[in-house]
């Protein structure tokens, strides 16, 4: 019992040593942990000023010719003449270029002969007609007097006899007259038909101005040398009808009638809005807006841009911030301001005129304060 009890002494010995070695000779507690002042967050700040505010509409405008007329003959063939110069005025009717037109007015010559021809036929025809109905009818009425006074009875039936005749006579002359004039009256009608058809395409080859106005492209091309059909030939502009345009979408903006002041070249010309009735009917576009300058600018040329500025609201010595400093949150608008110990405050702020990067507030800041920015 005794031997037992030693060695379990031995053993709890031993174990104690082993533990005594895993515990390094110069081994320390940590240290007592140190509390450090507190660092300031650091805001960005905005500040809240004051001034004038303005939401404005640009309007792009192109200035242009309202009535423009492009010509082109639809045919090809050569150039016969011409009869203006760019830069040269013209009025409406007059003829501008033909193209060669010979062959069909020959036709047109031989057609209008054989007309002649005919009519002269079918009035002579008719004139010889007349002739024959007036030598009948002469005879018939002497003989019908004849018999109005006869008293004999074989007399009386020689004249009836001979007026029978006279009226066969006449009315033979009368269908040997329709007869002839028949197939005449086919020819007519047959070179009516043919002259008719020629009339549009002797027309076509003649080019009229449509408008008043003033040359200002002509297609360089000589007489003599061949034209292309549809390509564009000469270009007349009503430089009186010089406008500004505009697309329909800002139609809301721009009423008839109304004010505008269109800047371009550096300078503010004053306009007004007009019907495009104001015009004329041609090269009118409903979906343009026509602004014309109340006094007319040589310098400026065509497909110049301009630009409109439409003042839709403005707000005059009010406050107003950046509008990143605003937050949202059920429905209201609030901003955070920066407090003490780094620490920033909410508060309620009311909205204005809202422009593209600042917003006006109504109630809540005022002028100077500083507010947390984002």
């Amino acid at each position: 019992m005794r031997k037992k009890c030693l060695l379990i002494l031995v053993l709890c010995v031993s174990l104690l040593m082993s533990a005594c070695q895993l515990i390094p000779v110069e081994e320390s507690l940590p240290p007592v942990p140190v509390i450090h002042p507190y660092e300031q967050s650091e805001f960005k700040l905005a500040t809240v000023m004051r001034g004038d505010m303005s939401l404005d509409l640009t309007i792009r405008c192109v200035y242009d010719l309202a009535r423009l007329e492009k010509l082109s003959f639809p045919v090809e063939a050569p150039i016969e003449d011409v009869f203006v110069q760019q830069g040269q005025t013209v009025k409406a009717g007059d003829l501008l270029a033909t193209l060669d037109q010979k062959t069909l007015l020959q036709q047109m010559e031989n057609y209008e002969n054989n007309r002649n021809t005919y009519h002269r036929n079918k009035r002579h025809l008719q004139e010889m007609l007349n002739l024959e109905l007036d030598s009948c009818n002469a005879l018939i009425a002497k003989l019908q007097a004849e018999l109005a006074l006869t008293q004999n009875e074989s007399t009386a039936k020689t004249l009836q006899q001979q007026i029978a005749s006279l009226q066969q006579r006449c009315e033979t002359a009368q269908k040997n007259y329709e007869n002839k004039v028949r197939p005449i009256d086919e020819a007519l009608y047959i070179l009516d038909l043919r002259v008719e058809e020629l009339k549009p395409l002797i027309a076509e080859r003649n080019l009229y101005a449509g408008i008043d106005g003033v040359v200002t492209y002509l297609l360089n091309i000589e007489p003599g040398e061949y034209y292309q059909k549809n390509k564009q030939f000469i270009t007349i502009s009503d430089i009186n009808s010089a406008v500004f345009t505009t697309t329909g979408d800002n139609a809301e903006h721009l009423p008839v009638g109304s004010a505008v002041t269109i800047v371009t070249k550096g300078k503010e010309l004053a306009a007004h809005v007009i019907d495009p009735t104001e015009l004329g009917a041609l090269q009118q576009d409903t979906k343009k807006i026509y602004i014309r300058l109340d006094q007319p600018d040589p310098t400026i040329n065509r497909n110049e841009s301009g630009v409109i500025t439409i003042v839709q609201d403005s707000r005059t010595d009010v406050l107003y911030v950046d509008k990143s400093v605003i937050h949202y949150y059920d429905g209201k608008s609030f901003v955070y301001l920066p407090a003490e110990n780094g620490l920033r405050t909410m508060r309620y702020v009311t909205l204005g005129l809202e422009l593209r990067n600042i917003v006006e507030i109504t109630d809540g800041l005022e002028e100077g304060e500083q507010v947390v920015i984002g």
